[in-house]
């Protein structure tokens, strides 16, 4: 006894077979952007962190500048209640508090590159694994597919 096949649908294991390699070229796009997004990211941390500790060496040399302008100040004067080295008492306590705050801002650009790095070294062995199927996987989908079209053709053709 002999079976007949209705088929009907060769256009929809062509539009899957293309569907398939457009997902392909578009995920690794995809992954692509990603992957400058994430370094740009990166290269954005770096400059911040590189400016914070320059500003950071720099505040410390200009405190360590202000405590000794201070210090001079204050072992020449020996007036009690002299309100002479003020200015300096006054830049030497802007300058520790400045020191401060980009001490902090170094902490903080610091924790953040550690947060970053560890999430895009997640994301690039995802990509990698991703990338790798898609690259594998994909053609050799499409040649199956390919081959069945050309068999479901093969079969309805009169």
């Amino acid at each position: 006894m002999q079976e007949i096949v209705d088929i009907r649908s060769i256009e929809a294991i062509e539009e899957l077979r293309t569907a398939l390699l457009r997902l392909r070229e578009e995920t690794q796009a995809a992954v692509v952007a990603a992957r400058q997004a994430a370094q740009a990211e990166r290269e954005w941390l770096i400059e911040r962190q590189r400016h914070w500790q320059h500003r950071v060496t720099r505040l410390a040399e200009e405190l360590v500048e202000a405590e000794a302008a201070l210090a001079r100040c204050r072992s020449g004067r020996r007036t009690a209640g002299s309100d002479g080295c003020r200015t300096i008492a006054d830049w030497t306590e802007r300058t520790r508090r400045a020191l401060w705050e980009a001490e902090g801002e170094l902490r903080n650009v610091r924790h953040w590159r550690s947060i970053v790095d560890e999430r895009v070294a997640g994301f690039e062995r995802r990509a990698r694994v991703v990338t790798r199927e898609l690259t594998r996987r994909v053609p050799l989908a499409a040649t199956e597919l390919s081959h069945l079209v050309d068999l479901l053709e093969r079969y309805a053709a009169p």
